[in-house]
C-alpha cells in the first residue's frame, strides 16, 4: 500500500516511496557521486542512522497493524485488544528516539529556525502512541507523528542535496560565529580587544575542530600576513574585529578589505568570515551586507556582525592594604 505522507504547513508533502538524498542502498542512503566505498563507509553516519531508526519506526507500526484486530461500534468507536496496547506503546517509545535523532541531525546542518519549527510541530502531538484507522480500511493505521518526522526527515534531505561534509561543517562553523556572544558569555569572558573575543572563539572552535589555530600565517613575496583563525580542513580562515563606536567599525571594515587582498592568492584558504564584535548595536547584518555590495568586495568572504558586552578599558587592580602602605611610604 502506498501511503501519502500528510502535508504539514512548514513541509513539503512527499510521497513515502520517494527516496529522500538519493536511493536507498541496503537501508542507507546513497548519495549523489558516493563510491563504493563510500557507500559501505557511510552505514553509520547521521542520516543513515536517522532514516533506519525511522524504518524501524515504520516496521513497527505493521506489527500494531497486525494485532489491531479493531472493531467499530455502531457509534464509530474502535476497540482494541491488549497486545497490540502494548506495540503501540513501543513504537511511541521509538518515535521519541526518532525524534531526538531527527533534531541532532538538523542541528548539525545549522538549520536552527527549521529545528525550532520542527520541534513546535512535534510537541503538538499530545499523545504519539495514538494510531488513527484509514478510512474504509481499518485495517491500516496512521501514526501522524510518525509521517511527521519522514516529511521533516525528507524536506531537510531535499534541502540539503549537493552539500558534501564540508559545506556543512563551514555552516557549522558560521552559526558559531554568530553565537560569538553568548560564548563569550558562557566563557565569563570579559572583553576589552579583538585579543580577547579571538582568544575566547578559538577555544570554542577547538573543541569542534582538532586543526583550528591562531595567526595563520599567508607569506607573499614583500609581506607576510597572519589570519587571527584558520581551520585547515575547511581551507577557511577567520578575521575577527572589536569596535565600540561607528567610526571604529568603519576602520574594521578598512582593514578587513586590506585582508581580502593579503590573504587572497593561497589556494589553501578559500574559504573566508569576518567577525565583527561590537558593544553596542551600532549596525545591523543587513547594513554590513549592503557595505560589502557597494564596495564591490571580494563576496567569498562572509561578514557577521554580532553584539556583546564588553569595552575597551581593563578595570584597574585593587591594591591591598599593604601596597597601600608601602605606596604611602
Amino acid at each position: 500500500m502506498l501511503r501519502m505522507v500528510f502535508k504539514l504547513d512548514m513541509f513539503t508533502p512527499v510521497c513515502e516511496s520517494d527516496q529522500p538524498h538519493g536511493a536507498r542502498l541496503n537501508g542507507t542512503l546513497e548519495r549523489p557521486g558516493m563510491t563504493k566505498k563510500d557507500k559501505e563507509d557511510k552505514h553509520s553516519g547521521p542520516w543513515e542512522i536517522v532514516q533506519a531508526s525511522i524504518e524501524a519506526c515504520r516496521q513497527q507500526l505493521l506489527q500494531c497493524e497486525r494485532t489491531s484486530k479493531m472493531v467499530q461500534d455502531e457509534d464509530g468507536e474502535y476497540y482494541t485488544n491488549e497486545e497490540f496496547e502494548h506495540r503501540a506503546e513501543y513504537l511511541g517509545y521509538l518515535l521519541r528516539k526518532t525524534h531526538v535523532k531527527m533534531q541532532l541531525l538538523i542541528e548539525k546542518t545549522g538549520y536552527v529556525h527549521f529545528l525550532r519549527q520542527y520541534k513546535k510541530g512535534f510537541d503538538a502531538f499530545e499523545n504519539v502512541t495514538e494510531l488513527t484507522p484509514v478510512p474504509e480500511e481499518p485495517d491500516y493505521l496512521i501514526s501522524d507523528p510518525l509521517d511527521y518526522i519522514e516529511t521533516a526527515f525528507s524536506s531537510l534531505s531535499e534541502i540539503v542535496i549537493g552539500l558534501d561534509d564540508n559545506k556543512l561543517e563551514l555552516a557549522m562553523v558560521e552559526r558559531v560565529l554568530r553565537n560569538a556572544p553568548y560564548i563569550v558569555k558562557d566563557f565569563k569572558a570579559d572583553p576589552h580587544s579583538e585579543k580577547d573575543i579571538k582568544a575566547t572563539m578559538l577555544k570554542f572552535l577547538q573543541r569542534l575542530f582538532a586543526d583550528a589555530r591562531h595567526e595563520v600565517k599567508i607569506s607573499h613575496v614583500f609581506k607576510t600576513y597572519k589570519a587571527d583563525i584558520g581551520i585547515g580542513s575547511l581551507k577557511a580562515l577567520i578575521e575577527v574585529k572589536y569596535a565600540q563606536d561607528e567610526s571604529e567599525l568603519k576602520a574594521e571594515l578598512d582593514g578587513i578589505y586590506a585582508d581580502m587582498k593579503g590573504y587572497a592568492g593561497d589556494d589553501r584558504w578559500v574559504n573566508f568570515f569576518a567577525l565583527i564584535y561590537t558593544t553596542e548595536p551600532i549596525a545591523t547584518q543587513e547594513r554590513i551586507e549592503a557595505e560589502y555590495a557597494l564596495a564591490k568586495v571580494d563576496m567569498s568572504w562572509k561578514p557577521i556582525i554580532v553584539h556583546g558586552t564588553g569595552d575597551r578599558v581593563k578595570p584597574q587592580k585593587k591594591f591591598g592594604r599593604a601596597t597601600k602602605d608601602k605606596c604611602a611610604t
